[in-house]
């Protein structure tokens, strides 16, 4: 900068207190002392401050902001050759509601919002979830979960009830990475063969946000005849599910996301009792393939939003499909529930589960 751009101004009512030194033609930056804080003002928004030579060779410095602590014990420090930041004797406040933000896309986030630490996503199924990192997690949510690594059979674990036409085929928990449970059929058109939780133990209400996903896949044994279902219900007559491609029960409590026989379309439905909103032909289905299905309930009094997701890819990323509403008044209680059935070949289909998991504040 040369010299004409710097200038000087005392205000003389003020004396010493009063002394700016201005930057640019235009008194563009102005530093001055107020009698108590050193102020360093700029004449347009977002005017930007570099502290060191962005060259071929860098030419950095580092930075030491000290605390209260005496003689130096506290203090923030940039060290410019190290590409680090660190503190001593310092903490790091942030208000409710601020964010700690991970990943070049701004991937995951952290933040208490007055009540309860959040984490995930920034956005999509899982932002604004509570966070395992909190040490009262339980206290705030409750959860279900089963990656299926314990007690073969899959209904042997106390999670399950066994929920089938008493001619199916036998559940298992695989040798597999990770674990896989596997839920069986028999040969036998419309053959059905569900789980659900033991206890009725979720309930959509006011207030009371809900994540729901699974992830599994099935390798049909004849294209477009098996049938799943995913979701929760407080209903299970014939496992939740009709037979033929009838789909859902006509009257139940609940969320579930499903594919009939006869197609590889994947569709979604809230209902309260008869009333029951569907999105049909959400995504494709892929045979042998991992697939993901989700949905957040987002805890609105009496009408309430319930936005489903997916992924057919075998990916992580989740899409979301067409949301639906669900009065909340008169609902019950409600198991988990998945399940599979056979189409009319006859064939003996696997549902393969990888984890399915269910989140919801208390």
């Amino acid at each position: 900068m040369s010299a004409h751009n710097v200038m000087y101004d005392i205000d003389k009512a003020g004396g010493i207190d009063g002394m700016k030194m201005s930057f640019g033609d235009s008194k563009d930056v102005e530093l001055g002392f107020d009698g108590t804080s050193l102020i360093l003002e700029a004449l347009a928004d977002d005017t930007l401050i570099e502290i060191g030579d962005a060259a071929t060779v860098q030419k950095s410095f580092d930075v030491k902001i000290y605390g209260d602590d005496a003689s130096g014990a506290s203090y923030l420090y940039f060290d410019a050759s190290g590409n680090s930041l660190s503190t001593v004797g310092i903490d790091v406040k942030l208000p409710d509601n601020d964010k700690i933000v991970l990943g070049t896309g701004s991937d995951v986030q952290f933040q208490w919002n007055g009540t309860y630490l959040e984490g995930g996503p920034a956005s999509g199924m899982w932002a604004g979830a509570p966070s395992p990192a909190d040490p009262r997690y339980f206290a705030y949510a409750h959860e279900f979960f089963d990656d299926f690594m314990y007690n073969a059979p899959l209904d042997a674990n106390l999670k399950w009830t066994e929920v089938d036409d008493s001619g199916t085929g036998t559940n298992a928990i695989s040798d597999a990475a990770g674990g896989i449970g596997t839920l069986v059929t028999a040969g036998t058109d419309n053959d059905y063969h569900a789980v659900s939780s033991v206890a009725e133990i979720f309930t959509f209400a006011a207030g009371k946000k809900l994540w729901f996903e699974a992830r599994f896949k099935i390798a049909e044994a004849t294209t477009n005849e098996s049938a799943w279902w995913f979701g929760l219900t407080n209903t299970l007559t014939t496992g939740g599910f009709q037979a033929d491609a009838l789909g859902p029960l006509a009257s139940y409590d609940g969320v579930l996301i499903w594919k009939d026989e006869a197609t590889m379309a994947i569709n979604f439905e809230t209902s309260n009792l008869t009333t029951q909103k569907t999105a049909t032909a959400e995504a494709v289905f892929v045979t042998d393939t991992w697939t993901t299905v989700a949905f957040y309930f987002d805890g609105t009094a009496t009408t309430a939003t319930v936005t489903p997701y997916y992924n057919v890819a075998g990916g992580t990323a989740l899409t979301a499909g067409t949301a639906k509403t669900l009065t909340l008044a008169g609902l019950e209680e409600m198991h988990l529930v998945m399940g599979v059935k056979a189409g009319p070949t006859a064939a003996v289909e696997t549902l393969q589960i990888d984890y399915i998991k269910c989140v919801q504040l208390r």
